[in-house]
């Protein structure tokens, strides 16, 4: 879809966003600001997270099958998690 030079979350800000719409994509599109626009439009999404993020275990299933080897809930730790970009998630906990 792009170039091998061009930031792969940038490319993924081109989507539509709908509702009720599952969006699957690897943990090169790793912006947590996106993945709040797509919670905030009732979407949802599945990704594999980078092994450096911070996050906080609040339940996980470890090996459901085959296919998918582990699901969870977790929170974020940072707020500030990249240079200084405000993590959303943090700083709009309401869910809607």
């Amino acid at each position: 879809m792009s170039n091998a030079n061009y930031n792969d979350s940038k490319m993924g800000e081109r989507w539509p966003l709908i509702a009720d719409t599952i969006y699957v994509f690897d943990k090169e599109y790793c912006d947590y600001n996106w993945w709040w626009s797509i919670h905030q439009k009732q979407a949802y999404f599945v990704t594999r997270l980078k092994n450096n993020a911070t996050i906080i275990m609040e339940r996980a299933d470890t090996v459901i099958d085959e296919v998918i080897l582990e699901d969870g809930t977790f929170k974020f730790k940072n707020k500030q998690p990249c240079g200084g970009k405000k993590n959303l998630y943090i700083l709009k906990p309401s869910v809607t």
